[in-house]
Order: C-alpha cells, then structure tokens, then sequence
C-alpha cells in the first residue's frame, strides 16, 4: 500500500466551468436504460460502452439489477447482483470510471487487491478490469471523460501531483470513513431520483445540476489524502497466470480443454495451478471450467430460445451424462436447463409480440 502525500489544504468550493445543458428537451422523459433479469449474459451485455463478461461462481438462481444513464459526459449506473461473479473486461477508451460500493456480503477484489465498503475503485479507460465480486454486490459507478475532468480539477486548484495520482492509477483507494459516507448518500439520491421516474428530470436545468453536483462530489474526493491500495508482485504474477488459463479454455471451445491440458500448455503443475485459482478466485480450476462451461450451455439455451434440444446444447460443452449435468446445472443457476430454455421461449414470443 503506498500512502499519498499531503497537499495544501483543499478549497471548500470547487468551480464547475459553466456549459450548456445536456439534459433533455423540457417536458421529454431522459434516457434511462432500467433492467430487472435472472439472465447474467444480459446483465453483461445491457451496460453501455462496456466490453465484458460475467462468470457466476457461486450456486443460486442469479438475479441482476442495473439503471443507467447520462449527465452530459457523465455515465451513471447503480448495478445489483445478488451471487459471486468473475467480471472481466474493459471500460471505454478516454474514460476515467470510480465505483463506489453501497452494500457488499462477503469478500471481494479488484484487480488483485481486497476491495471493501469503505473502498472506491477506480479504473482508466482501455485498462482490464478483473473483479470477483462478494455475494450480494450493490455499487454505483461513474464514469467521466478524463480530458475534461483533468481540465475541471486543474482549474480547481487540485494539487497536480494528487491528480496524476488519481487519473494514472487502476486501484482501490481506502477513503475516509466521514467522505465516503457523503458521496454516498449524494448518489443514492441521485439513483433513487432516475430509478423513481421523478418529473424533476425532465427539466435540463435539473440534469446540469446534477452533472455539476457529482463533478463537485469527485473533485472533492480527489482532493483527499488516501491510501492507495495495490497488489503485491507475487499476486500479479498468479492472476496473469489464471486469466492466460481462463482465455485458453474460452479461445478453444472445441477442444474442451482439461485441467491437465491447461498445466501442460502453461507449463506449470497442477499444483501450482490448484492454488493460484484458489487464491485469486477462491476456486479450484476444475471448479471453475465446469461453472464456465455450465455457463456457456446457459447462455446457448437463452440465445436459442428452444430451437436446439438441450442435450445438444449440453454436448457442445462436454457434458456427456446428462443426469449429472442437470443436477450441477440447477445447482449453480437454481432451475433446471428445461426451465431455461421454456423461459428463453416465452421472452422471444413477448417481445415479438411486442414488435407487432
């Protein structure tokens, strides 16, 4: 952990550069993207200007919230999920994105560092992010441009080492207990407010108020001293290794890679291999390729919708005795795979139905 240096003390009032609003036409609703789903590919896949992927890790019906949407620059979204995920990806290039968890059961880590309530996360545009979430995951993000968010900060009067510190680094940051409890509440009023369909947003200058209130909240938190929270060399080194394993068995669906093919190709033991998983993601390898196999049979039944019979979807993963896979495959998901594939049909008829 490295402990940031103490700058001058931070103004009170930071100046937000005025602009015209970006909000909507007076009397137009705002576009808010709203989601309520058991399916974690859509999850996944419904937040804008995200490249990712989610593996669910731990047994349960998965059930994912998400609201999202725009302040100007400002990408705003609250996401909820309610089992362990591994969450890889990237955000958008030119972004500066922090993420600030509400609630959180369990352990989680951010990019090979613990990752707790107290914690903001921060991540550049374009770099990976690895998340492991906890059990239940209740986080607000936010995601500005970083051009102009180093511009509002430098006319702030933010110390510039400080600001480096922050819009360079993809870490957790420890904030202080009173700060991170008034950033806090300003977002979940904000939440709350998109998630209410409240008729104060139809109003431009309510949006540009807003916009101007979270610059005000983060270039406060900027101002901070924190302590900057990062992984250990060693641990860097073991969740390289795990995600080179995780993208061979992604990369060759087909050859349904084995414990003992990944230990050959990495040339490491299986021992080695057993206790890196279980260290960066508290599972053991064989584990993880079945969770992520059974994942990919899921995510076949939902985009087939009951046009492919669910042993051939089954097979196309490996799994050959089909009392067993039904059995692991409810276990992890929390219905069966017949129960699947009638819901995948049911959404595709509503929504065609919808279309005409």
């Amino acid at each position: 952990m490295e402990q940031a240096s103490t700058p001058s003390a931070a103004p009170d009032v930071f100046a937000i550069p005025a602009g015209p609003p970006h909000g909507p036409l007076s009397g137009a609703e705002p576009s808010v993207m709203r989601l309520h789903t058991h399916d974690i590919d859509q999850q996944a896949e419904k937040l804008q200007h995200w490249d990712q992927s989610y593996v669910q890790l731990s047994p349960g019906r998965f059930e994912g919230r998400l609201i999202e949407t725009w302040f100007g620059d400002i990408h705003f979204f609250r996401e909820i999920t309610n089992q362990v995920i591994h969450e890889r990806g990237c955000s958008r290039s030119g972004t500066r994105t922090f993420c600030v968890p509400l609630a959180m059961e369990g352990r989680a880590t951010f990019r090979g560092t613990a990752w707790q309530r107290d914690m903001c996360a921060t991540l550049g545009g374009d770099a990976e992010f690895d998340l492991r979430t906890s059990t239940r995951l209740d986080v607000i993000a936010v995601s500005f441009r970083s051009d102009r968010l180093a511009e509002i900060a430098f006319e702030s009067g933010i110390d510039p080492s400080r600001l480096e510190r922050w819009l360079s680094s993809s870490c957790t940051v420890r904030l202080p207990s009173e700060r991170v409890d008034d950033l806090r509440r300003m977002l979940i009023e904000v939440a709350m407010l998109i998630d209410g369909h409240s008729a104060l947003l139809r109003h431009p200058g309510v949006f540009a108020s807003i916009e101007a209130a979270i610059y005000e909240a983060f270039l406060r938190l900027m101002a901070e001293s924190v302590e900057v929270c990062r992984p250990s060399g060693s641990y860097l080194t073991r969740r390289r290794l795990v995600n080179r394993a995780i993208d061979l068995v992604a990369a060759h669906p087909d050859a349904l890679l084995t414990v003992g093919d990944l230990c050959r190709l990495l040339q490491v033991s299986r021992r080695t291999l057993q206790l890196y998983f279980e260290d960066v993601l508290q599972i053991s390898p064989l584990q993880y390729l079945r969770a992520f196999r059974l994942s990919r049979v899921r995510a076949l039944l939902h985009a087939e919708a009951g046009q492919l019979r669910i042993q051939d979807a089954a097979a196309r993963w490996g799994f050959w005795h089909l009392s067993q896979f039904a059995r692991d495959y409810k276990r992890l998901f929390g219905e069966l795979p017949s129960e699947t594939s009638v819901m995948a049909r049911r959404r595709d008829e509503a929504e065609a139905v919808t279309r005409t």
